[in-house]
Formats: structure tokens, C-alpha cells, sequence
């Protein structure tokens, strides 16, 4: 029988993998904005960061800051493969941008695929092995 929290943690990573499918479709069309690529991304980070929380049964803040969240896990023991300084820069991203004036994060488009995929590949692997211990 799966635990509460193991299903949130399962539901989390669906739901990153899916933010890191649209991202894969969208980061070589040319029409997409880094800004649209960079809230897939954030938000791929914040739901594998937030099943990691999940797996380990801690209560965590409702907040899209990800350097906080990789911050808790560290507490945990849990070290992220990403830099939080990376992690803080992607913060930015976790709202849509509605003006073209707000700061972005300066981030290549592939940085931003890479960054994301790390942290879901890492987080799939860190739950696999969970359910496998």
C-alpha cells in the first residue's frame, strides 16, 4: 500500500515530467520567448524539488522559491545536482511574465533544458531507489 505522501511525491514528478515535455517542444521554436521556456523550466524544478520533500514525509512552505526549497532538502540530506545560486536565478521565472520589461534571468536556451532535465532525472532516480530501499 503507497503512503500518502509517496503518492504526492509520484503525482509531483508526473506532473515535472510534463513540464519538462513542453519544454523539449517548445525550446527550438523560434516564436517561444526565453521567458516562456524559463516558467517550464522553474516550474519542472519546483515540483521535482517539492516530490523530494514529499518522499521524505517534510512539510513544506507553499513557495515557488527554489533555492528555499533546495535549502530544506539539504537540511534533510538530501543535496540537489543543481547550484541553489542556478535554482535562485530560475526564482524569477516561477510567474508568468506579462511584461517584456521585467528582469529575466540570463539563460541560454539550452542552459535552461539542462537545468531542468538535471534536476527531474535526479529526482526520478532519488525516488526510484526510495522505493527500491
Amino acid at each position: 500500500c503507497m503512503r500518502p505522501h509517496e503518492n504526492e511525491a509520484r503525482t509531483m514528478l508526473r506532473l515535472a515530467g510534463q513540464d519538462l515535455e513542453i519544454l523539449r517542444l517548445i525550446l527550438d521554436a523560434p516564436q517561444i520567448e526565453i521567458h516562456g521556456l524559463c516558467f517550464h523550466a522553474q516550474q519542472c524544478v519546483e515540483k521535482a524539488l517539492k516530490a523530494m520533500l514529499a518522499m521524505r514525509g517534510a512539510v513544506y512552505q507553499r513557495t515557488h522559491n527554489l533555492a528555499t526549497l533546495a535549502d530544506t532538502l539539504a537540511d534533510l540530506g538530501l543535496k540537489t545536482p543543481v547550484d541553489a545560486e542556478i535554482l535562485l536565478r530560475l526564482n524569477p521565472c516561477a510567474v508568468n511574465f506579462r511584461y517584456d520589461d521585467m528582469e529575466i534571468p540570463t539563460f541560454s536556451r539550452q542552459e535552461v533544458m539542462t537545468i531542468a532535465r538535471t534536476i527531474l532525472d535526479w529526482a526520478n532516480a532519488e525516488a526510484a531507489a526510495s522505493r527500491e530501499g
